[in-house]
């Protein structure tokens, strides 16, 4: 019941982000397939040359792996800022908290909804761009695409995490969602003064889609494993917070 109370509060939220989510990578890709044939107008190239192809894959990997690293993060912290920490503001946490359930449940079914909306922006996202891609290059499959999909889900579970985490701290929807942006920030800001002026490299999920890339590097799945880590002691940081809080 809590579930179907956490997807009917975020599903318009959910909507308008799969939409965004969806849509810019295509254009990314499309961009170097439109060619302009004079009076016929714009046209969408179809080849099978390997120049042709490596200048799709570079657009894909740039609006799926790039472009869509910013989206997912700015989508999953929002949809993140939700579920239990926003249910101070409408007052409604009181009334769930007299059903027979712990307050665990509450914390795991809303960070779930969260993570199954997430799920599936990325898996519609990677099979669109795929799509397009075996399309435009008359068989092409760019199957390292489904890779980074995965090094996605996770980064989009460390912010869904960090602005859940926020929001139950918090307890407002708002606030939870401004630390995980200020955060979020910080480390990016502080990562790029550490490489720039001491040679310094913070884990980083770019160094993870760019050995999905390139074949030649070595994949770190001790990174990997470090950010899956982080991604769940988000939600039982939260679960911790709100055993401890009087309401």
């Amino acid at each position: 019941m809590y579930a179907w109370k956490c997807w009917r509060d975020s599903r318009l939220r959910f909507i308008a982000y799969l939409t965004v989510v969806v849509a810019l990578p295509i254009n990314v890709v499309l961009t170097p397939a439109l060619r302009y044939q004079g009076e016929a107008g714009w046209a969408l190239l179809r080849d099978s040359s390997s120049i042709f192809a490596k200048e799709i894959t570079h657009s894909a990997f740039a609006g799926f792996a790039g472009l869509g690293l910013l989206l997912i993060a700015l989508a999953s912290m929002a949809m993140g800022a939700s579920g239990v920490g926003d249910e101070f503001k409408h007052g409604s946490l009181e009334f769930l908290l007299t059903r027979p359930r712990r307050r665990k449940h509450f914390i795991w079914v809303a960070w779930g909804i969260g993570a199954l909306q997430m799920m599936a922006m990325i898996a519609l996202s990677a099979v669109v761009v795929f799509s397009l891609v075996y399309y435009l290059t008359r068989g092409m499959a760019l199957w390292r695409l489904f890779g980074m999909a995965g090094v996605l889900l996770v980064a989009a579970l460390v912010c869904l995490g960090l602005s859940y985490f926020g929001t139950v701290w918090i307890r407002d929807a708002r606030n939870g969602l401004a630390i995980a942006v200020v955060a979020a920030l910080a480390y990016a800001i502080v990562s790029a003064l550490l490489e720039t002026k001491w040679r310094i490299q913070l884990p980083s999920f770019i160094d993870l889609l760019r050995s999905v890339a390139d074949r030649d590097r070595p994949f770190k799945f001790e990174l990997l494993a470090g950010w899956i880590a982080f991604a769940l002691a988000c939600p039982l940081l939260a679960q911790w917070v709100f055993d401890r809080r009087d309401v």
